[in-house]
Parts: C-alpha cells; structure tokens; sequence
C-alpha cells in the first residue's frame, strides 16, 4: 500500500476486427441486424470489452465448458451484438486461438499492461486501448462474470437514439452458480420476459458495484485514468465519480429496467478490501481525488429508468436524491467558487428576475435550493442544476422575516454553505431580490476567508457572502451553524413580536463570529465588499451614491424595503425586472430610464483641429457634410476650422503647406451654419484659442463637437449627435453628473495595440472626436485656461496603454485631447466609448457598429448608470475616483496593462 507501479505494457492483438469505422446509427431498419436464435435481434452500434481467466475454461468438455462462468456470459454478449463488436482481452496471447474457437469470430486481444506485482490486468488500459480498437460510436465495459439480458440492449437503443451524451450504469443481481445450472439456456440469453424469475433467484447488490459501464467513444472523463488493478474495489467508483463530477453526460441508472445478472461461485467470495491489491487501489482513489471517489455511487445517477424500453421510448424519473457534493463539483467555478440560492414556490418570480440578469453574462456557477418540490421543477426546467431535501413538500410559500419557517430556510442553507466548504470549495450565499450586472466572482477577494456585502459602515448583509472553503472557513462555519441551531431553539420557545428578530437570524450570527475569529485566529480574515459596486437598496435607489460617483454597480441588492411584492415593484419602477408575466425574460427594454423631457437642440458647435495635413483635412470636411443636409428636424451646426502652422510630429509624411489648406477651408461651401477659420502659430496657441470663451461662444443645450482632421467619422454621425443632446439634458436621477461626453472614434485600435481590446473600457477620452454638453465644455474652458496661466504647469496621466500610445511624444501633450483626458482625470469624470469590439478605419461597415441605427439613439447615454441597452458592449472610462488610492508618483508610473491584482485593488476600494 502506497507504492506506485508503473504498468507493464505489451499489447498483442488477435481476431477479426474491422480497421474501418462504420459508427453511424442512423442507418435504415434493414441493417441494424437480424434474426438469431430465441428470436433476438442484435443492436450494430456498440462495442462491448471485457477480460476473462481463460485457462479456468480450457480442459472443460462441452457440457463443463457451457456450465462455466466465463462461456455464460459471453454467449449473452453475443445474442445482443454481432462477434466482431466484442473485444476479449485475454491474459497471454496463446490463449486467443481457443477462445476464437469456442465463441467464433470474436476479437482477442492480449491485456495490454499488468500491474507488475500482482500479474493483474491494469483496467485503465483495458478503456484505453479498447475506446482506440472500437469500430462502433459507443463502448461498454463489462465485466467477465455478468450474463446480459435481451433488457439491456433495450435500454442502450434507447439511449443511443434519445439521449445526446449519456453514462448507462446499473446494480447487478448476484445469483449462486448453483441456482442457474439446473436452468435452460433459452431463460439466460432468450426474451424479456424470463427476467422477472431470474431477478428472484437472486439478490440486488449494493450501490458501490459497478459492473457495466455505457457511453459514446470519447465522453470518459478528462482526468487521468490511475492504472488501478482489476478484479478489486476503487476503480469503478473512482470513474463513476468523474464523470458524475464533470457533469458532461447524463448518468443513467437502468437497474429496475435491464437485468445484470452476477454470477456468484458457490462459495461465499472474499470481501472487496481483502482481494490482492484491494489497499494499492484504495491508496491510489485516495491519492487522486481525496474522498471524491465515495460519490460513485449508483444512487446518484441523474436519471432513473424503470420498466421495459424500446427505442420509442423508457419510463424515466429525475432523480431528486442526488448527493449534494456532485452537484458541488459540477457548479464550481474554475476559481472554486459555488453560488447557492435558496428558492421555494413563493419566491419564483425574483428568482426568475435573478436568472434574467444572470443570462446576459452567462453565468451557470449556482446551485438552487430549492424548498420545494414545486421551486425543484422549475429550476430544473430552466436548466439550473437543483438540490432538494428528501420529504421537502410539494409548495411552501414566502415566510415573515424572523419566523420559524424563516429560520428553517436558513438552516437549509447553512447546511449546503458546510458541505461545500468541506468539498474544498468557496461558498457564495446571495439573495434572490438583487440583480447581477457582471460575474462578480472576479472580484472577490481570496485573502478574506469571509467577504460580504456592506451593510451600514462595519457589518455584512445577507445578500452576497462569500466564504473560503480550508480549515478556517470550516471552523468558522461550523459555529455558525450551532448559532443558527441555538436561534431555532430560542424562536420555538418565544413568540414573534416578543423579541428583536434581527438579534436571532443567520445574519447576526455570521457578523458576530466572523469579527471575533478576525480577532481570535491569525488564519481568519474578515472583509466588506465595497459600498458603491455592491450598493444595498439605501445606497442605490434612495441616496444613489454610485450614480453620483459615475460608478456602474456590479450586484445591486433591493433590501431596505419588506415585502416579495414591494421588492418586485421597486425593480419594475427601476427598469430592472426582466420577468414576463409567463415567467419568460425580456430583454429589449432592460433598464429603461424614467421619461423625461428635455429641451430640443439648439446648434452644434464644431471645432476642427487642424494637423498639417491636406488629405485628412479634406476627408474630414466631406464627412461632417454628410449626412447633415438630410437631417429632419434641421440642425445648425457653426464650424471653425483651427488652423496650425508647426508641423505635428505624429504626422511629418503628411504635412502640407498652409495656404493650400486655407484655400480649401475658404472654398469649401458650408449651408448649416457659420463657417470660421482661426490660425495659429502652434498647437499650444491652437489650445488657447480654442478654449477661450470670448473668441468663441457656447450657449446652453448648445453641443459640442470636437474633430481631429485625421479621424474617421461614423456614417450616423449626426444621429448620434441627436441623442446626444438629449443625453446631456438627463436628469441626475437618470445618468450620472460625471459624464462629461461621448467618445466616437476609436481607429488604429487593433493595429497599435498587442492587448486585449476589452481593456479599452478602462480607458478615458480617445483622440479623433468627442461630443460634449454646453456645461461640460464650459467647464473645461475655465479650467483649462486657468492651468495655462501657470507658469511650467506640468502633470501626468496614468499610462493606461491607450494613453501611452498617444502621449509617447512630449510635443502631443500641447494637443487638445491631452488636456482633455487630464480635465478627465482631476474632475474625476469619465467618457462613454463606442463598443469595445469596434475598432480600425471604416468601422461603420461593421455589424457591430451597425447596432447603432438599431438603438434608441435618442435616449443616450446608451450605456449610463440605467444601463439603457445593456446588451450592446459598450464601456465605461476609468475615473480619477477609481484611482484616488494611488500616490501621485503610482498615478504617472502606472502602465497597465491591468494585471488581476491591480484589478482587484482597483474594484475592491471603499
């Protein structure tokens, strides 16, 4: 026991088999088989592999060698498959040409390894080497002592015609050698119907043996196949586990509809943990999953199959007993994590706004608990993977905060938070009345062992807590539930309305111990998750911090107010319920922000800013014209052209004289408004002017639109503008006042840029265009002047990769855009880009960008704080607020990209 053996190889081969595949199921009637003998038919498709003890068989006459074990159940095998579909591995290759003879053209092959130290068969390689030989789309494993019957293909047709990907296993019936030799043969190998007296002589086995193993070449589990020895216990329990565990396939119990008929020697059989290398096997399930292997059992198959099956179909129950650690490993996330929500009838409704929400992003890292036999079958008709306790009824209704069948509630998830945490994951307890914006799992802290929503200043709500599974999170948990124990006590002596509930929930309890194991043990961390991405009702709906900081939560949780249906009509007034009145999701309007008017657009005010080059100047002229004169209602945009005469080093190659350039702006025809042309001797005179409000006026609800000449204008330039305006007229209640504009071009990104485009969310203005309010490019006017009255005013940006791409040269800090950004950064404002995906010249032509024209434009900002067409990806700047932790000196040295640590710092900052 504990010592590895590395298998002896030397597989030989011996037989008919076929080299070509001819898998496909879906042939015609005609040639799926035909008639033997007692009437049967054989079934093309499957594979079946099994090892025997030859020399047991040879020196028998004929009637010995049709008493014996071995013969009984080949010859089964054969009455349900053609010979050349059955592969028998034999100890030595001698022993093939007899075998051959006896049961015809059948395939021998050598075992291909032995564990060295027993001279047994390594069944690891018995699957691998028989998955590689099959010449059908599905393999069975079977052992050599178990007779099949004309049920069992049955229930594999049936399988291989109705189910995707599935596992079929069963328990086996032991039945004495001694009871079956008096028996004709015909019973044994013949029709259905002589299963039933068969089944009687016999006894069902327990739920750890496994003998049959049925599923399609390819589905076995990912997880290395230890070289366990055959003839012993662990390893069919170990497989099982596996692929109970990776949840890939359905895992089919056909015990009470396929008879597997054991034969048992006459005398009583040496227990499983005593056979030769039972302890080697036991050491080795221990050595690669731990206790995991214990969840191979029979009992937690998905699905249960009973009475008679034909390919038209088997009388199938789900099996709502399933032990709650296979539905762990299932859920968890890459990162360990398993969010458990508890559900029951009268809560359907905001569970199925939380399964809403949680399909944007795809989220599927849950387990429903569910209180109820009602809540268990809508989850799983969802999809949702579902636990339910045994003897749950059949409807139980929403509770009163604090009572009894409260705390019972509570109890239940208590109970599922311990064995998730013993499993050596991280449990995730979260509320049905909050909605999910984003995965939050990125975020969680992993040096808090518990981390939880901030409720108040100092404690934790109930609706996300996060506990880390390892001994202290165990340790902690465990007191947590005999204080949840103690509360049950004290609420079935008291009356409610005598007592403050508060003090006797699940709650308290978790607060309580969590601040003094902070305390008590050094291992024990406890944390809060910060108050503006994980707002509670006070903070979101009625104070609307995160609005106000231009923060866009990732979990909002709709307490602070009581009531299933007050809750539901807080998300509803929102635009944050998703749910149909048919319990299906809608998600055209998610998140519509309440009406409001706003005052029409009075004039666009267009700032040009020339580069030097003629080309560019030329194009950018054409694009602002196009499209304009169309426009219904008219709108009136004044155009001033910034002309510059020192060369901008970005674009030596293009530069092209001054006056060409001025003859182009002067005859160029402009019907929409004024045309203006101001020149300047450099780019910091070009900045002054352009940012000095007495030269050139911007009333209120006028919009600004800033152009470099060498950026490429989306076609729907002006329909953006449209919306734009009414945009900036939102009231506070429906965007945040942080806006500041509305970044429209986004070229060069994938041509520069090595990174992961979706960084770009994190990043503020883009040169090319923006779209500002009056106020907001006021704003930026007077402060922009009062920094230019500072003599050697320097500063820096953070050098995000974006940043770094167009501040590389210090000649571009006298740009516009550059200024712009750093007004960005000390307001602590933020710029709303084009969709992350969108990226090179031409983008208009893209199907993404073409969601623009699909879009209620007129209700900008498209991606605000109400999350106003959620579905389409745009992303928020990253703000001076997010970054006020840094010192100055980290805020000019940071270069990005965002490693996951600085992430984390970054999200998780009160």
């Amino acid at each position: 026991m504990g010592e590895e053996f590395a298998p002896t190889s030397r597989a030989q081969s011996f037989g008919t088999m076929h080299s070509s595949k001819n898998s496909s199921r879906h042939q015609s009637n005609a040639s799926v088989g035909q008639v033997q003998q007692y009437g049967l038919e054989k079934f093309q498709h499957l594979t079946l592999a099994t090892t025997i003890n030859v020399k047991e068989l040879k020196g028998l006459d004929e009637q010995g060698l049709k008493n014996a074990i071995e013969w009984r159940a080949i010859t089964s095998f054969l009455h349900l498959i053609p010979a050349r579909n059955i592969i028998v591995y034999a100890d030595d290759r001698s022993d093939c040409p007899f075998l051959v003879d006896v049961f015809g053209s059948i395939n021998c092959h050598e075992v291909p390894c032995f564990h060295p130290k027993t001279k047994r068969p390594v069944i690891s390689c018995i699957f691998e080497e028989g998955e590689k030989t099959a010449t059908t789309e599905f393999f069975s494993f079977v052992n050599g002592d178990i007779i099949l019957s004309q049920d069992f293909i049955s229930v594999v047709e049936w399988a291989v015609w109705s189910i995707p990907r599935f596992l079929l296993i069963g328990k086996r019936v032991d039945v004495h050698v001694t009871s079956l030799l008096s028996l004709p043969l015909q019973s044994l190998f013949g029709a259905s119907s002589f299963t039933g007296e068969l089944r009687k002589l016999g006894e069902e086995h327990g739920e750890w043996g496994i003998d049959v193993f049925v599923y399609r070449v390819g589905d076995r589990p990912r997880r290395k196949f230890p070289p366990f020895v055959a003839g012993n216990w662990r390893w069919d329990n170990w497989l099982l586990s596996e692929f109970m565990a990776e949840g890939n396939v359905q895992v089919i119990d056909i015990s009470k509809s396929a008879l597997i008929l054991h034969q048992d020697k006459a005398q009583k059989q040496m227990m499983a943990k005593f056979r030769p290398a039972s302890a080697y096997n036991n050491f080795l399930a221990h050595q690669s999953t731990g206790e995991k292997f214990q969840m191979g059992k029979i009992t937690n198959a998905d699905i249960l199959v009973a009475g008679g099956c034909s390919r038209s179909g088997c009388i199938m129950f789900q099996n709502t007993d399933i032990q709650m650690e296979i539905l762990i490993h299932r859920r968890a996330s890459p990162g360990g994590y398993v969010v458990l929500l508890t559900v029951n009838s009268g809560y359907i409704d905001l569970f199925k706004n939380w399964l809403c929400w949680s399909r944007l992003f795809h989220f599927q890292n849950f387990i429903v608990l569910a209180e109820d036999g009602y809540s268990y079958n809508i989850a799983t008709q969802e999809g949702c993977t579902a636990f339910m306790q045994r003897g749950a009824p059949r409807k139980r209704y929403a509770v009163e905060y604090g009572s009894k069948e409260f705390q019972e509630t509570m109890t239940f998830r208590t109970n599922a938070v311990l064995a998730v945490l013993k499993s050596g994951f991280h449990a995730v307890i979260a509320d049905l009345d909050t909605v999910w914006l984003e995965d939050p799992l990125p975020f969680f802290q992993p040096n808090c062992t518990l981390l939880g929503q901030k409720h108040k200043e100092a404690s934790m709500s109930g609706g996300l807590v996060v506990v880390r599974g390892g001994h202290a999170g165990v340790r902690f948990w465990k007191q947590v539930i005999e204080c949840q124990e103690l509360n049950m006590e004290f609420i079935a002596n008291h009356a409610l309305g005598t007592y403050d509930v508060s003090k006797y929930t699940e709650q308290e309890c978790i607060n309580r111990l969590g601040k003094t194991h902070a305390t008590k043990y050094a291992d024990f961390s406890y944390c809060l998750l910060p108050k503006l991405s994980f707002p509670d009702g006070r903070r979101f709906f009625e104070e609307k911090l995160p609005q106000l900081e231009g923060l866009v939560p990732t979990i909002i949780h709709n307490n602070w107010i009581k009531g299933k249906d007050k809750k539901a009509g807080r998300f509803k007034d929102w635009g944050l319920w998703l749910v149909e009145k048919d319990y299906t999701c809608q998600f055209e309007h998610t998140a519509t922000p309440r009406p409001v008017d706003s005052p029409k657009l009075r004039r666009v005010k267009i700032h040009l800013v020339d580069i030097g080059c003629l080309p560019c100047l030329e194009e950018s002229l054409n694009q602002l014209q196009r499209g304009l004169a169309e426009r219904e209602p008219k709108i009136y945009a004044d155009l001033t052209v910034h002309m510059v005469d020192e060369r901008t080093p970005l674009y030596v190659g293009a530069v092209s004289s001054s006056a060409d350039r001025q003859t182009t702006i002067e005859s160029f025809e402009w019907t929409h408004g004024t045309k203006n042309m101001m020149t300047s001797v450099s780019q910091l005179d070009q900045l002054k002017k352009m940012t000095d409000e007495s030269m050139l006026h911007t009333d209120e609800g006028d919009i600004v639109l800033v152009v470099d000449v060498a950026s490429n204008l989306p076609q729907h330039l002006w329909q953006f503008v449209q919306g734009a305006a009414d945009g900036f007229n939102k009231t506070l209640a429906d965007h945040s006042a942080r806006l500041i504009g509305y970044s429209i071009h986004q070229q060069f990104v994938r041509e520069v840029l090595a990174f992961e485009v979706g960084w770009l969310g994190h990043q503020l203005v883009t040169p090319g265009a923006i779209l500002l309010g009056s106020a907001q490019w006021k704003a930026f006017q007077v402060w922009t002047g009062r920094q230019l009255l500072v003599a050697n005013f320097s500063s820096c940006l953070p050098q995000l990769p974006y940043n770094q791409l167009w501040t590389a040269n210090s000649g571009l800090q006298h740009q516009w855009w550059w200024w712009m950004t750093l007004y960005s950064f000390h307001y602590g404002g933020f710029f709303v880009l084009p969709p992350k995906s969108t990226s090179g010249r031409g983008y208009e032509t893209t199907d993404v960008y073409k969601q623009f024209q699909n879009l209620n434009i007129t209700a900008l900002p498209v991606y605000d704080y109400m999350m106003k067409s959620v579905n389409v990806p745009f992303s928020l700047a990253l703000r001076k607020k997010i970054f006020s932790h840094l010192t100055n000196s980290e805020l000019c040295t940071y270069s990005g990209p965002v490693s996951a640590d600085v992430l984390h710092r970054l999200r998780l900052v009160s």
